[in-house]
């Protein structure tokens, strides 16, 4: 596994970003639903752009706040996470999702 160290980079909208990933990120392009899991619990429609075996990236027309529980509904599996970051994409949000395993309920990354 080719691990990509901190770097800096520019994203589509100019900015640059300071980007760290220990793991291989997947490339998909799928339509899932979100939900909030507040009260009420709140869901739409978003689309899936990649996976990891700790998370997923999303964009969404909804701005969503780091640290709000989410559930994502992909096909016929359902995955608890939380949202990490939440930027600006074009005419979207790139939402970043730490996945909550049995392992790590918390979504904690030092596991």
């Amino acid at each position: 596994m080719t691990e990509i160290r901190a770097s800096e980079i520019q994203s589509s909208g100019g900015n640059r970003i300071h980007e760290r990933r220990s793991e291989p990120r997947f490339p998909v392009n799928q339509r899932v639903e979100v939900t909030l899991l507040g009260d009420p619990a709140v869901a739409f429609t978003a689309r899936l752009t990649n996976v990891s075996s700790h998370g997923l990236r999303i964009l969404s027309a909804q701005k969503l706040a780091p640290g709000t529980a989410v559930r994502v509904d992909i096909e016929d599996a359902e995955v608890l996470g939380e949202v990490r970051y939440c930027a600006s994409n074009d005419d979207a949000y790139a939402v970043g999702i730490v996945i909550y395993s049995p392992s790590n309920p918390s979504g904690d990354r030092s596991n």
